[in-house]
């Protein structure tokens, strides 16, 4: 696990702005080709938590590569319609992703 993958997630957790979600969301982050790093990400009115893991009871699935996530984090990288089309990025519920941009912009 790299430690800009780690410090990404910690930065998420400061920025989070609370009371964006009236309901506890769950994220599934797979990162990498092969999947190589899985994270829960938990969004309640309150709080953002991040933990290494896999659940199959995700309300959303993100998945892309590693340094595509760490710089979307950082800021240097916002994806677009094409991203998707590519297959760059991939998930089950585009409308949940965003809650992403909500609740950490």
């Amino acid at each position: 696990m790299s430690q800009a993958l780690v410090d990404a997630f910690e930065h998420l957790k400061r920025v989070y702005k609370p009371n964006v979600v009236d309901k506890q969301t769950v994220f599934y982050v797979s990162l990498g080709d092969a999947a190589d790093q899985k994270w829960i990400m938990t969004l309640t009115p309150a709080e953002c938590t991040a933990t290494p893991g896999k659940t199959e009871a995700a309300d959303v699935v993100l998945k892309m590569a590693e340094n595509d996530f760490v710089r979307m984090v950082k800021g240097d990288w916002v994806p677009g319609a094409l991203d998707f089309m590519r297959g760059k990025i991939k998930t089950n519920n585009v409308e949940g992703l965003k809650l992403l941009k909500d609740c950490f912009a």
